[in-house]
C-alpha cells in the first residue's frame, strides 16, 4: 500500500473504515490527501510561475519521501493494532519486533485501556 500517495491514501481511509475507533486513521487519510493535493499543484502548469521546474520536482520527490516514510512507520503500527484485536493476542508484545518506536509504545498502552482517548 506504499506505492504512491493514493494507495497510502486509500489504505488509511480503508483502515479507519474497518477500525473507527482509531480515529487519528481519518486523520493521517486527510493529511495524506492533502499532501497529494499539494504534490498534483506542484505538477501542474499553475505552479510554473512560483518555482523552477527543478524546484518543482524537489518539492514533489521531499513530499513523496515524507509522506511515504510516515506511512512506513504507522501503517504497520495499525495492521498490528487490528490483527491483535481479532486474534487477541497482546499487542505490546511485538511493537518491538515491528521496530515500531519506544516513544508510541506508552501511547497505544493508553489507547487500549480507553479507545477514545483523545490522545
Amino acid at each position: 500500500m506504499n506505492r504512491n500517495n493514493v494507495t497510502r491514501t486509500q489504505a488509511y481511509l480503508s483502515y479507519y473504515r474497518r477500525n473507527p475507533e482509531v480515529h487519528w486513521s481519518f486523520l493521517a487519510h486527510m493529511v495524506s490527501r492533502n499532501g497529494g493535493y499539494h504534490m498534483t499543484d506542484l505538477k501542474s502548469s499553475s505552479m510554473t510561475h512560483l518555482f523552477s521546474k527543478e524546484d518543482r520536482q524537489k518539492f514533489f520527490f521531499f513530499l513523496e519521501r515524507a509522506n511515504s516514510s510516515v506511512f512506513a512507520d504507522s501503517f504497520p503500527q495499525l495492521l498490528l493494532y487490528e490483527h491483535s484485536k481479532r486474534r487477541k493476542f497482546p499487542f505490546r508484545k511485538f511493537l518491538q519486533i515491528f521496530h515500531i518506536s519506544r516513544f508510541i509504545a506508552p501511547i497505544w498502552e493508553s489507547f487500549l485501556n480507553e479507545p477514545h482517548s483523545p490522545l
